[in-house]
């Protein structure tokens, strides 16, 4: 007896011979080390025992990939029967700093380094630290600067309200 609302029928042989087998000469989603870039934007990768040239999608970053080659990552190729294998995505195996809920970042790192080629802005509410060329700012209600032992302020010339 079968389980209720489940309409059991025996399938003749025959129909079970009949039945469309699809077989895939490479998988639709696999796996592949890249390499490094190759000529008119597409990239090297190692996939399949082979070492091919694939394009990548539209939506994925380009300085990303660089960043993958760099560190020997991998990155998943997709393939369908009109169209030739590219890179869908790539694989991520480290953490990455992510935005909560709320849009805020909390990370406990050993170093941070930031590196601006022209400027650098940063602010909260009314309070800003501006870095362009040469030249820094700082701005808030309130700038306090304290020392252990000395605070040192050094310059050419030195101008106090």
């Amino acid at each position: 007896m079968g389980k209720p609302n489940v309409v059991e029928r025996e399938v003749p042989a025959v129909a079970e011979a009949e039945r469309v087998k699809v077989v895939y000469t490479s998988p639709p989603l696999s796996l592949a080390r890249l390499l490094g870039p190759s000529e008119a934007g597409r990239w090297r990768v190692e996939a399949h025992g082979a070492e091919l040239e694939v394009e990548a999608a539209p939506d994925v970053d380009p300085a990303l990939l660089a960043e993958v080659v760099a560190r020997g990552g991998r990155v998943l190729l997709e393939a369908s029967p009109d169209e030739a294998q590219r890179i869908a995505g790539v694989l991520q195996v480290r953490r990455a700093l992510e935005l909560d809920e709320h849009g805020d970042v909390h990370a406990k790192v050993r170093t941070f380094e930031l590196r601006a080629t022209k400027d650098f802005l940063l602010t909260t509410g009314r309070a800003m630290l501006r870095a362009d060329g040469e030249d820094l700012e700082l701005y808030g209600r309130e700038v306090l600067t304290r020392a252990r032992e000395v605070a040192k302020i050094l310059g050419r010339m030195i101008t106090l309200n």
